[in-house]
């Protein structure tokens, strides 16, 4: 795949008693579980590239502002969780399964009573070689006997980025192709499969919204001044963590112009508004790789910058859903369900980032953020009445993209009201 070549420039240099939450809330536990060992170098051949050294991340935090839980709050959460608990434990959709992962935590279990993560592995995983090595990946889809499409990794990576995210032990033994191996295998694959060339813009993904998932996932245990080599490319994950937060200030140059001359803005597919969720994982992404130190001052100057975007989008682009429903009442349920998904990460992002202690948030941002969740709990409220929770299957066959952002934005949104009501903790 080619990176378009304008990106490819790196730059220089309440109060009163609170309701009890259900307990399926992501829960991470403190321990030493990230070794793992060299993957076996087959007897007949000799390995070459050399393997980065995963290293933990020292912090783990939550917000220190959190909401108080009301009756509100936990109603529309139960009603998310609903959907994610019957939705993303199908034991045929390991898409959805690793969306119900950031919702439900490691220990999800699925509807045939088997643990989702070893499910993952044993049922979608294959067995991959490098340099001698054998190691494990999952393919983008697959199929049934019956030839139907079987979503796995839509997005490169998505599935190591959910299992690091919710703290799956790398020396975790797992079945793939009916041999052991240990989930860091896969780690090792991703940064052995990752790569940009900023040369020629020749990458492993398909495009700059695809680099997300993987970024992240390599981050999450990337030792200080991380280098490794792909394809024969030479890689620095200080350089990708510039090059995403170029990216980020190129697609939404629209919005910062918007922003510094208060002159509005329309959302037609443009820029950052042609990415996944709104630029919204590729946001993430930025944050995490700045917030482990990888990209220096310059990703950080980049990052404040996306921070004053966040908080100039958000009521802008609730407005633009609103007039929306006004001017088509017909396809209110379709553009709930959008408002839902952008609520939902807006909500994660800006969550995520204060833990990280990427902005401390003003008295007037934790307004923000707080009114952001009510405002979901109300759009939670209209998708119940618009029947869209309780009505899955009917819509599955109506509308297949329709279900599946439903699902998605579901877990999106139970990880990001986890993590403002202080449930939620982010390992960086």
């Amino acid at each position: 795949m080619i990176i378009s070549a304008s990106l490819l420039f790196i730059g220089c240099g309440g109060s009163g008693e609170s309701p009890e939450l259900p307990t399926e809330a992501t829960q991470i536990e403190e321990s030493p579980r990230r070794t793992v060992a060299e993957p076996d170098i087959r007897p007949e051949t000799q390995a070459r590239t050399s393997l980065p050294t995963p290293a933990l991340p020292e912090n783990l935090d939550k917000v220190s502002f959190p909401l108080d839980i009301t009756s509100d709050i936990s109603m529309a959460r139960q009603a998310l969780l609903e959907v994610v608990q019957s939705e993303t434990t199908d034991p045929t959709n390991p898409w959805a399964i690793a969306h119900g992962l950031l919702a439900l935590g490691a220990e999800m279990e699925l509807a045939n009573g088997l643990s989702a993560v070893d499910y993952l592995f044993s049922e979608y995983a294959q067995e991959v070689v490098h340099d001698g090595r054998t190691m494990i990946s999952f393919p983008s889809s697959g199929e049934t006997e019956a030839g139907d499409l079987i979503r796995i990794e839509p997005h490169t990576d998505l599935i190591v980025k959910a299992l690091m995210e919710v703290d799956v032990r790398l020396d975790r033994e797992v079945l793939v192709e009916g041999n052991p191996h240990q989930v860091g295998e896969l780690w090792f694959d991703t940064v052995l499969t990752s790569h940009l060339n900023m040369t020629d813009g020749s990458s492993s993904w398909e495009g700059t919204d695809d680099m997300a998932w993987g970024l992240q996932a390599i981050a999450s245990l990337a030792p200080e001044g991380m280098v490794w080599t792909s394809d024969g490319v030479q890689m620095s994950l200080d350089q990708m963590s510039q090059f995403t937060s170029h990216v980020l200030t190129s697609e939404s140059a629209f919005l910062i112009n918007a922003m510094q001359t208060n002159s509005g803005f329309t959302k037609e597919g443009q820029g950052i508004f042609a990415y996944t969720c709104g630029g919204a994982h590729l946001l993430q992404t930025a944050a995490f790789l700045a917030s482990r130190g990888f990209g220096g001052s310059e990703a950080q100057v980049k990052l404040s910058q996306q921070v004053d975007l966040l908080f100039y989008r958000f009521p802008r682009e609730l407005a633009i859903y609103e007039a929306a429903v006004a001017a088509a009442p017909t396809q209110e349920l379709i553009i709930t369900v959008q408002r839902l998904k952008f609520i939902g990460h807006w909500i994660e992002s800006s969550y995520k980032m204060a833990v990280m202690g990427l902005f401390t948030p003003t008295v007037e941002q934790q307004s923000a953020m707080a009114e952001a969740v009510g405002l979901l709990v109300e759009t939670v409220a209209n998708l119940k009445r618009l029947g869209a929770l309780d009505n899955l299957g009917e819509i599955r066959d109506e509308n297949e993209q329709l279900y599946l952002d439903i699902v998605g934005d579901s877990s999106h949104a139970i990880r990001g009201l986890d993590l403002a009501l202080g449930l939620g903790e982010v390992r960086y």
